[in-house]
């Protein structure tokens, strides 16, 4: 049976007698006082983000997780900002707003993960529909459905 540690700083599953995670490089934590039941659900917690993002990047060609902090997502939601900052956040067409032709991508656009969701929640209100016509009362799942539809495939389409 092979035992592994989780890392108390990025929550990788690691091999038990390793000193070092890795994944992150951080020193293991070997102090069974510390709540090894803790340790595992924190990671289990994290790996399960760290699998969701790297699963999301995998359709797209990339084989990384992306880290999420929304710390860093929403620090400057307080802060006081100018007219101009939030000016620019809107304008489109300027010097500043728009790249180079140099730095845009010759590569045809492929939404190909954005069609394949949009599809998916289409035949899916459909379904409901279907099933609500025949007597069997699903209203609630259909408006929850077409609530989320179109924000969350315009969510991949820009991602």
């Amino acid at each position: 049976m092979n035992k592994t540690i989780f890392c108390t700083h990025c929550g990788t599953a690691n091999k038990y007698g390793n000193r070092f995670c890795t994944h992150c490089g951080a020193q293991l934590v070997y102090d069974a006082s510390k709540g090894a039941s803790q340790n595992q659900q924190q990671s289990r917690r994290d790996s399960v983000i760290d699998n969701a993002t790297r699963t999301i990047n995998n359709w797209t060609g990339e084989n990384s997780s992306v880290p999420i902090n929304l710390r860093s997502f929403f620090k400057q939601v307080w802060k006081s900002h100018s007219q101009s900052e939030a000016e620019n956040i809107f304008i489109a067409g300027t010097p500043s707003t728009t790249p180079s032709l140099s730095e845009v991508s010759s590569n045809p656009v492929q939404p190909w993960l954005y069609s394949r969701v949009f599809i998916g929640l289409a035949f899916s209100l459909l379904l409901i529909a279907i099933l609500n016509y025949l007597g069997i009362n699903l209203q609630v799942a259909f408006m929850a459905i077409l609530s989320i539809s179109v924000p969350l495939t315009l969510m991949i389409l820009f991602l």
